[in-house]
């Protein structure tokens, strides 16, 4: 049997895959397994053992919709005579486009008429985990562990450890201030306003506690110039998670980054604004969520007004607040 998961991107988004690809293993221990997905989001999968194959394609080409480049990709996933796909889009286009690669057992989500196009559909349950959304494709399942996945290898630990003799550094707090950007997309509104990141720096500074700045290569210049007199690592996903691991708390928006830092295991502060928490936060620290349509009047549930999108719309969430409950998280002990 050869199976085909489909997934556009977002390194995040791809990371909360990860279980439900752990649990189809489990399901089809012998299939030939293919995972189709955006090449900036790839390195999310690298060197996943539950996979056989790893196909990539541009994320511009399904974001702008460019046809020579559907079709090439098209091409390049009919040549693979699949038995099955499994869409992890919740895309009605998306849905279509695998119709066309005439494969035979089409599986995702659906909501109204953007179900055309597969042979098993599953309704969205609104505020249920994205984690746990992507188990429901594949029905009854032995176990639902909710643990997303990334392999680290021996040099990405010697990163960190060489980065925090280097630093001369002991229990940082890890922060990433930049993030929620993908190719082909731009999220501003879910990113926490940088005066209050500078700020809530600022707080923790005076306690006297150390802190990490996180970001990808891309962002390294940015950062470098933001915290001049902060450590910072822009190193790749795999050596980030590693030096996560020796933080004693991580704090950000809702981003790659705070779903590097879940697999990292530590408690992670997220902050939310446009996105719903129950969907997408950490799924061991919910109680280490700020949401910013808490602070605002009830109108706001009536379909997601404009104001919900404002950038500012995150700024109701003071730094105060933050600091003080990462000052909570940070001394209190852990119970590992």
């Amino acid at each position: 049997m050869k199976i085909l998961i489909f997934k556009s991107g977002a390194i995040g988004d791809v990371l909360m895959t990860t279980p439900f690809l752990r649990a189809l293993r489990e399901k089809y221990p012998k299939a030939n397994i293919v995972y189709c997905v955006g090449r900036y989001s790839a390195i999310a999968l690298k060197n996943n053992p539950r996979i056989n194959k790893l196909m990539t394609f541009d994320e511009v080409v399904v974001f702008k919709k460019s046809v020579f480049g559907l079709l090439h990709l098209r091409n390049g996933i009919k040549k693979e005579r699949f038995d099955i796909s499994f869409n992890l889009d919740r895309s009605g286009l998306s849905n279509l486009f695998l119709a066309s690669c005439l494969i035979p057992v089409r599986i995702g989500f659906s909501r109204d008429l953007n179900g055309l196009g597969l042979t098993k559909s599953v309704k969205p349950i609104p505020g249920n985990h994205h984690i746990r959304e992507y188990l429901r494709l594949l029905g009854p399942v032995k176990e639902k562990n909710t643990d997303m996945e990334l392999l680290l290898q021996r040099k990405d630990e010697e990163y960190a450890t060489k980065f925090l003799k280097k630093n001369n550094l002991v229990n940082p707090i890890g922060i990433s201030i930049l993030g929620a950007q993908n190719p082909g997309q731009n999220m501003p509104s879910r990113r926490w306003p940088l005066r209050h990141y500078l700020k809530l720096i600022e707080l923790l500074q005076r306690k006297n506690v150390p802190i990490i700045l996180f970001g990808s290569p891309a962002e390294k210049s940015h950062l470098n110039k933001i915290g001049a007199s902060i450590p910072v690592s822009c190193a790749d996903v795999h050596k980030n998670v590693c030096l996560m691991k020796r933080c004693k708390l991580f704090i950000t928006h809702d981003s790659g980054a705070m779903h590097l830092a879940s697999i990292a295991d530590i408690p992670v502060i997220s902050l939310f604004g446009p996105t719903n928490p129950d969907e997408k936060a950490p799924v061991k620290f919910t109680n280490l969520v700020f949401w910013a349509k808490e602070n605002y009047a009830p109108q706001i549930e009536a379909k997601k007004p404009k104001a919900f999108y404002d950038p500012e719309f995150m700024a109701s969430i003071t730094p105060e607040k933050v600091a003080k409950k990462a000052l909570e998280v940070y001394h209190a002990p852990r119970n590992d």
